[in-house]
């Protein structure tokens, strides 16, 4: 039988609780040392939650106003831009004006006030071996930023993987997931090596895979989490040692059938002849109620045990 495996990932929903004491600091009535304490309360309480569930999973990023605000605002060449819609969604980040990519301002893992977010650290220190620190891909990170004509993505992709690299070496971890918002486009995936060759790498994909994409790697990833259409899975299952199947819906309240799912999941990996599986989200959390993440978390609970 398939080993059916959970994964969460991203930005997780916050309590009003935590809202009402963000906006508390932003108005000035918190200070930030406050507001660091207060978050990181809530981030252990998640995280036990997401332990709970059986799954791997990342940080609750609640210290995140976006996927890329802390490096955006925390990285010499990098400086938040207008706010800018997500997708098609009815979220917002700050776009990205890349400059150039240089180093990090200040150390992501200690206590820190940047412009324009709540502060640092960036994550919780974390040694479970079911923890994945979470990164956005640079491939869409340069995508939906604003550049400068003479940074070319083979740059710019060069430069936010050796920040990723210092990140993990300074928490010491040594698992890290990669979140793509975009489809590829023909990118050299193997400008990831440098970061797959040192750490056990998830891949959160979007849109359909080719079998070419990840030729250039020359290795295969921890997993390749991919949507469902087309040969998407068969090609994660090539190219990861543990492929996923991204098959939650992230931006609709409904509250999935567990067995079904397992079901979807159990067909969909017999067809790839896996041994195990990846179950997870078609995006992440943050997109839904708090109350109606919660229950998604039992259902995600209910389809791997």
């Amino acid at each position: 039988m398939t080993e059916i495996k959970g994964l969460i990932y991203g930005t997780y929903p916050k309590s009003d609780e935590l809202r009402i004491k963000i906006g508390r600091w932003e108005r000035g009535a918190l200070k930030g040392a406050e507001i660091e304490r207060e978050i990181s309360a809530e981030k252990k309480l998640k995280t036990d939650l997401f332990i709970s569930t059986g799954s791997d999973y990342t940080d609750p990023l609640f210290n995140w106003y976006d996927i890329f605000r802390p490096f955006t605002c925390a990285t010499e060449g990098i400086s938040p831009g207008p706010l800018t819609r997500y997708k098609e969604t009815n979220t917002f980040y700050r776009l990205p004006e890349v400059d150039h990519v240089g180093r990090m301002k200040i150390n992501p893992s200690e206590f820190n006030e940047i412009e324009e977010n709540p502060p640092l650290p960036m994550f919780q220190k974390n040694s479970d071996p079911k923890y994945f620190a979470f990164f956005p891909s640079p491939f869409s990170f340069f995508k939906m930023s604003k550049i400068k004509e003479d940074v070319t993505l083979e740059k710019f992709t060069a430069g936010m993987i050796s920040i990723y690299s210092d990140i993990m070496k300074s928490y010491g971890f040594k698992n890290t997931l990669l979140f793509e918002s975009l489809p590829y486009q023909g990118e050299d995936m193997s400008l990831l090596s440098p970061l797959i060759e040192k750490f056990k790498t998830i891949l959160v994909t979007e849109g359909n895979l080719k079998f070419v994409d990840f030729t250039p790697i020359g290795k295969k990833l921890y997993s390749i989490a991919a949507t469902s259409e087309d040969r998407n899975l068969e090609i994660a299952s090539k190219h990861s040692i543990v492929p996923g199947i991204r098959i939650i819906d992230s931006h609709n309240t409904k509250i999935e059938d567990p067995k079904t799912v397992k079901e979807t999941v159990n067909e969909e990996a017999e067809k790839a002849g896996l041994d195990s599986i990846y179950v997870t989200f078609n995006d992440y959390l943050d997109f839904l109620p708090f109350s109606i993440a919660a229950k998604k978390l039992e259902m995600i609970k209910g389809v791997i045990n």
